[in-house]
């Protein structure tokens, strides 16, 4: 997506000029003639006419609107209504460029607008007329719009889209005027968040001047729960640190009178408090920690990372004893190193058994790292303990983490804003944990039986990087099928006969799925066939992959998210996740009791993403990554692969 609206405009302008059969040749480019009301418009049907590249033409556009005549504004406007079509387009691709029509153009362009915004909204954004704002408002809304759209074109225009917005909080602040921030079926087409973006445009000088007027009002019981939740939505983390003195103690003290059951304005209440960093800030800090713990079902693992970060970077300001009665994450949580980096953090009693735990833990370099920076922070005497330990570690980054920390100092209760970003970024510990991969590693993958086969560009890969295995074996052609993802759902079609798989239990539960309405086709990047059936693996980017088991009887989704690979390791299934949008190094034995239930069981993890796995002729697993290059054996020993110092 655009970062900005110039990009946006650029890019919609580039894919008009695509999209309409307007032709033009270089010759007539090099010719074209603008002195004239009449040679223009001459030219420019000239210009629809013969072929030409829309870099060049974009080019005689700008330098023909860069200072318009008197005259060019009113024939653009008569040939947007010209018989033929491409003098049409021709002529809205001049108008776009226009640095802005005057005012009293402001009705023809009303009814254009009206008729067709997505051509004509470019257009009405470069005037200056006081109707712009609230008629891009209503198309946006209309039609489900960019709202982005409404940072209008010229400076001036910050003065009325502020007095439009003081306008409109104040018909949306009584109760009179009902509003929903879900009133949309996409939040990004309801009015709370097109208003958040019209506030987002101004200055920081208008957006201060419109917080005077409401931030003294946030616990007003008159005022309808939604609209507050608007309010909040407009106070961003560098508005509310600009704040006078006065006006932040007084917005302060109204966040926290208010008393809401409504979630959503509960969540806004604590991130907007968080924001301001100030004292009350690490109360709600640390309440939101214990709600987001307690959740029968743990979210997503970045929300969580976030309000830990939050913690920790108010770290000195929480009180030892705050996280009594806290439900801990599992070890096997993906957030669990960042928790013991917090519980060293905060100094919390009885952390140090857990900070051990973790450093004790072996072939287990990210709750290393965890505890070696947990240590930092708790206690001299265990930062010594482990820091010498460290020195020995077998991992090279954790080696080079002891010593950067070795020049580490606590930080003191008034720590500044860069403080608290380090020390929040701490807890990604996994970031600090990178190195080079093994390139030169040219060790062949074992000879496969005939129970593994890759897809195509997996296939091409292993070839690829070893260039003297023969691929036959691992091509066991038509036992593993192509997946098709649709809108409704997933299917998978084996087709090989003598499976007699039932096409019924082919049919799956529908899973996330791109927008678009057309069909895209999946396929899985490996398969490892078992005695009674295939273990298939999948990554589909940011739609998410799958692990799945397929026999003749049975077709079973064992868990979601992207995976890498499958081995049998030892007498093991291992599975292998990994994929650009699961940053996440971890290794699985797949297990099956005694009803033929799967489970998958944690086993191992490296600090980044296995990027290639293949396995050795004596079993054990090569996996690469950004975290360096690691070699894992089946009784589960990690160990640094030795790269050879002349390529084969």
């Amino acid at each position: 997506m655009p970062t900005s609206l110039q990009n946006l405009s650029a890019m919609f302008l580039l894919a008009l000029s695509l999209s309409v059969p307007i032709q033009a040749s270089e010759q007539l480019l090099q010719t074209f003639n603008c002195s004239t009301a009449a040679l223009c418009e001459q030219s420019m049907r000239e210009l629809t006419k013969q072929p030409s590249t829309s870099l060049a033409r974009h080019q005689l556009i700008k330098s023909v609107t860069e200072r318009p005549a008197d005259w060019l504004s009113p024939l653009l406007l008569r040939l947007s209504d010209d018989p033929d079509t491409n003098v049409q387009q021709l002529a809205l691709l001049f108008l776009q460029e226009m640095p802005g029509l005057d005012d009293h153009y402001w009705p023809q362009i009303e009814v254009k607008l009206n008729r067709d915004p997505i051509q004509w909204i470019e257009v009405a954004r470069r005037m200056r007329h006081p109707a712009i704002v609230p008629a891009v408002l209503q198309l946006i809304l209309k039609h489900q719009l960019d709202a982005r759209l409404l940072s209008l074109r010229w400076p001036e225009s910050h003065q009325q889209v502020r007095v439009f917005l003081q306008s409109e909080l104040e018909r949306l602040s009584v109760t009179e005027h009902p509003m929903s921030c879900e009133s949309a079926e996409n939040f990004q087409h309801s009015m709370c968040y097109i208003l958040s973006q019209m506030f987002r445009s101004l200055s920081l000088e208008h957006r201060l001047q419109i917080w005077q007027v409401w931030g003294g009002r946030l616990a007003d019981n008159k005022l309808p729960e939604d609209f507050v939740l608007l309010l909040l939505m407009l106070a961003d983390k560098n508005l509310l640190q600009q704040l006078s003195p006065d006006l932040a103690e007084k917005t302060e003290s109204q966040l926290i009178r208010l008393k809401t059951n409504n979630p959503r304005l509960h969540h806004a209440r604590q991130h907007t408090l968080i924001a301001m960093g100030r004292p009350s800030a690490v109360i709600e800090a640390v309440a939101q920690l214990k709600e987001l713990l307690a959740a029968n079902s743990r979210p997503v693992h970045r929300q969580l990372l976030d309000v830990v970060q939050e913690v920790a970077a108010m770290a000195p300001l929480v009180k030892p004893e705050a996280f009594n009665g806290f439900r801990h994450p599992e070890v096997s949580d993906y957030d669990y190193p960042a928790w013991i980096i917090l519980l060293g953090m905060t100094r919390q009693s009885g952390a140090e058994s857990q900070i051990l735990r973790a450093w004790q833990k072996q072939h287990a370099p990210v709750e290393n790292a965890a505890a070696l920076t947990a240590a930092a922070f708790y206690s001299a005497p265990l930062w010594q303990q482990l820091s010498v330990q460290a020195k020995q570690h077998w991992y090279p980054p954790i080696r080079e983490l002891a010593e950067s920390l070795s020049r580490h100092t606590a930080v003191p209760r008034g720590m500044t804003e860069d403080e608290r970003s380090e020390r929040s970024r701490m807890l990604r510990v996994r970031d600090k944990l990178q190195m080079s991969a093994c390139h030169d590693l040219r060790e062949p993958p074992a000879s496969p039986e005939q129970n593994k086969w890759y897809n195509q560009e997996q296939l091409e890969s292993v070839t690829f990087r070893f260039p003297d295995l023969s691929a036959e074996g691992f091509s066991v052609a038509n036992v593993v099928a192509p997946w098709r993802a649709t809108t409704t759902g997933t299917e998978f079609v084996p087709l090989v006969a003598q499976w007699g798989v039932d096409q019924g239990l082919a049919r799956q539960e529908t899973t996330a799925q791109p927008p678009e309405r057309e069909a895209f086709h999946f396929e899985p990047r490996a398969a490892l066939q078992l005695e009674n059936g295939w273990i298939s693996v999948a990554d589909r980017g940011e739609w998410s992959g799958e692990l799945r088991y397929v026999n003749p009887q049975k077709n079973i989704q064992l868990a979601k998210g992207n995976f890498q690979d499958v081995f049998i390791v030892g007498t093991d299934v291992v599975v292998v996740k990994g994929g650009v949008y699961s940053p996440d190094g971890r290794i699985y034995k797949l297990r099956q009791n005694d009803k033929e239930q799967w489970t998958l069981e944690l086993w191992r993890e490296i600090p980044a993403t296995a990027e290639a796995v293949w396995q050795l002729a004596d079993g054990r697993l090569v996996l690469q990554s950004k975290a360096g290059t690691f070699l894992l054996s089946p009784s589960g020993t990690l160990q640094m692969a030795e790269c050879l110092s002349i390529e084969k």
